[in-house]
């Protein structure tokens, strides 16, 4: 019995680890492209660039903050008190004490940081030299021995952790040092907390090219859709404690203006652009092709009006509804809670939430699910009044799964 009791734990052990270490998924959300889930199994992996040999630390530019000079951790903090990674040798490693911040804050930045994972590997995947690069605490740079380490493709060495593989594999071998070159654009957030222009990453790693200009679609996290949620124009930069003995060396950022250097466009994928009128937001979803999803969950605030069918104790005219779901449209499209504006303007009886398959949608009105069926998850669409298509009024309508 004791025998069997120690097998079965010692293949519950394995399972865990195992799903620690998982190389990939396929039950998590679709990223906001629609082409890819958060860490897809399937996602194709950038191809293997060897990239020229290390050399001695690059020597900051006379205008650098230098961060870390191999002598002492003043410039950084950890999550209550002082930072305590091990310093020795002209680098610090982490040593399970936590991550740490810098002192100062940054806004649009250039950062260069120097690192190495283990020399010994002792792991796979996930769990091989794990580490990362924060900016404003939220927006990940992967750090991860990836040097013959198959992991999900958005969680290797310079992706944008959960949204975007680096260009191309440039990691060399464990124990080498490897250098990020990063240009960090900081998102901008309107005064009512909408997001009017993404966060963007423009990074070499180890002198080839792993993003140029790439937009983020907001904090990075783990199986879990990135949003953005408004926040201050300048943030600390964060090195993550990942439970691996990564060293680090020579880090030092330039503080940029960019405010004369409008961004590319954004090459496909969600929309950052600033906010346009409903009208104009109607006309852009409904000029879509619809999504190939089957199962879709989408919430909606009905703002109707007098006349409108079964709507027998609404009392404002039909322009009035219109202005109101312009009102609440805008509020949503600046992140404002909408399980919170279905609670407070909607003239829905029903629960504001529903699941929806192609063959259901039927026993909706027509508008919802035209609507519906072509707005990524997390976008915000409209279905305007129309006596055929959307007679109760007007919906707003937020794709949720």
């Amino acid at each position: 019995m004791i025998r069997l009791q120690l097998a079965a734990f010692a293949c519950f052990i394995a399972v865990a680890s195992a799903a620690a270490q998982s190389k990939g998924y396929t039950d998590t959300p679709m990223l906001p492209d629609g082409k890819w889930r958060v860490h897809d199994a399937t996602r194709p992996h950038p191809q293997v660039v060897l990239p020229g040999s290390a050399t001695d630390p690059v020597p900051p530019p006379k205008d650098a903050i230098v961060l870390f000079d191999g002598s002492d951790l003043t410039q950084w903090k950890g999550s209550s008190d002082a930072a305590k990674w091990t310093v020795a040798d002209g680098c610090m490693t982490v040593n399970g004490s936590g991550d740490i911040h810098t002192v100062r804050e940054f806004g649009d930045c250039q950062l260069h940081v120097e690192w190495a994972s283990p020399a010994q590997v002792e792991s796979e995947s996930q769990g091989r030299g794990n580490s990362g690069v924060f900016f404003f605490d939220r927006y990940e740079i992967q750090v991860l021995d990836s040097h013959d380490n198959v992991t999900y493709a958005d969680g290797q060495a310079a992706s944008i952790y959960g949204q975007q593989p680096p260009l191309v594999n440039a990691c060399r071998p464990p124990g080498e040092w490897q250098t990020f070159d990063i240009v960090f654009r900081a998102p901008k957030f309107g005064p009512e907390g909408g997001l009017l222009a993404p966060a963007r990453v423009t990074m070499f790693h180890n002198g080839v090219l792993a993003h140029l200009d790439r937009p983020m679609w907001g904090a990075t996290a783990h199986r879990t859709l990135p949003s953005y949620k408004a926040h201050d124009a300048r943030g600390p930069i964060r090195l993550q404690d990942h439970g691996n003995p990564v060293r680090f060396r020579n880090i030092w950022v330039r503080e940029l203006d960019l405010t004369g250097t409008p961004p590319a466009p954004t090459p496909g994928g969600a929309s950052f652009e600033p906010k346009k009128s409903m009208d104009q937001s109607i006309a852009d979803v409904m000029g879509r092709t619809e999504i190939i999803d089957d199962a879709i969950v989408v919430q909606h605030v009905l703002v109707s009006f007098k006349g409108a069918p079964r709507m027998t104790t609404i009392t404002r005219s039909k322009d009035d509804a219109r202005l109101s779901a312009e009102k609440i449209w805008s509020k949503a499209t600046s992140g404002a809670d909408f399980a919170g504006l279905m609670k407070a303007h909607s003239d829905d009886t029903g629960p504001g939430e529903y699941p929806m398959t192609k063959a259901t949608r039927s026993q909706m009105v027509r508008g919802f699910g035209d609507v519906a069926y072509r707005l990524r998850i997390g976008e915000i669409g409209v279905a305007p009044w129309d006596a055929a298509g959307s007679p109760y009024g007007w919906h707003v309508i937020k794709r949720i799964k």
